[in-house]
């Protein structure tokens, strides 16, 4: 674990990171924009369905800006002096990288059930209720 939070990401793969942070900013930038539009996109609104694959894009894009601002984080909590702050980030970063792979994981079985059918049981019942 260590190897991989000491690598370094080369500059080409700086501005891949980068461009993938913007590339997310814009597309919550349209999803933002559709809430005040009389018409908006259907698959922008935030519904029980579209719900889970746009908190992903939300941890998404918090993981991004995490990884691209960790070395100027990394240099202004050094003026702190607290001796661990590579330890501090290394783990919110972690955290993040977790996290995320858990909802992408969430977002994959519940796409799984709902193609074998075990979500549409339970919205019968409430239905027919």
């Amino acid at each position: 674990m260590d190897a991989l939070l000491a690598h370094e990401p080369t500059p080409e793969q700086r501005l891949l990171i980068l461009g993938a942070f913007v590339a997310v900013g814009l597309l919550l930038s349209l999803q933002l924009s559709q809430t005040a539009s009389p018409q908006p996109l259907r698959w922008t609104l935030l519904t029980d369905e579209t719900r889970p694959y746009w908190y992903t894009i939300y941890v998404l894009e918090a993981f991004l800006a995490m990884q691209n601002t960790y070395p100027l984080l990394l240099e202004k909590m050094r003026s702190l002096h607290l001796g661990n702050e590579e330890e501090i980030l290394n783990t919110v970063w972690v955290g993040l990288l977790g996290l995320e792979v858990l909802m992408v994981l969430g977002v994959f079985v519940q796409g799984v059930a709902k193609r074998l059918g075990y979500g549409t049981a339970a919205a019968r019942k409430v239905k027919a209720s």
